[in-house]
């Protein structure tokens, strides 16, 4: 993607996120944040993996909903919201509000809420109960502000800081 051209597409205003800009985004984030690694030990997928972190995982899981390249979505779409609310493992929410900026111990309880409800089912109605579409949106705004104080994502920055 040619950097003049990222996030063209999306409107955080709103509440628009193309799923392959987000992805863009992503790469820019901490692999390894904190709480997510420790919650990964206790309560993340154990068999099935090929990833070596969220930040991979949700890359790919984004990309993929977007082009239906892995053969898992009948209908590709760019819209990162539908893509959201179609993940399926806690693990993946933890690590995008944690990696995105959320306060420590936003994220620290939205752990120990997901680990006390049990089932997976449970925890993935936690999970949406407790991150709104429109709260990552925020936290997207914010990180981009922050990236483009930093010098980084430069014109990309322009599209989503407005």
């Amino acid at each position: 993607m040619d950097e003049k051209d990222a996030f063209s597409r999306s409107d955080l205003a709103a509440g628009y996120v193309d799923s392959g800009e987000l992805c863009y985004l992503l790469h820019f984030l901490d692999a390894h944040p904190p709480v997510t690694e420790a919650f990964l030990v206790l309560y993340g997928q154990r068999t099935g993996t090929w990833w070596e972190s969220q930040r991979e995982h949700l890359i790919a899981y984004f990309g993929s909903r977007a082009s239906a390249c892995f053969g898992d979505v009948d209908e590709p779409s760019a819209d990162a919201h539908a893509a959201f609310d179609a993940m399926r493992r806690p693990e993946m929410y933890v690590w995008l509000v944690e990696a995105l900026g959320e306060d420590q111990a936003t994220v620290e309880e939205l752990s120990r809420s997901v680990a006390r409800a049990g089932t997976h089912h449970a925890q993935i109605d936690v999970v949406r109960e407790l991150v709104t579409w429109d709260r990552v949106v925020e936290l997207i705004r914010r990180r981009v502000e922050i990236l483009r104080d930093e010098g980084k994502l430069l014109h990309a920055a322009a599209y989503l800081a407005e």
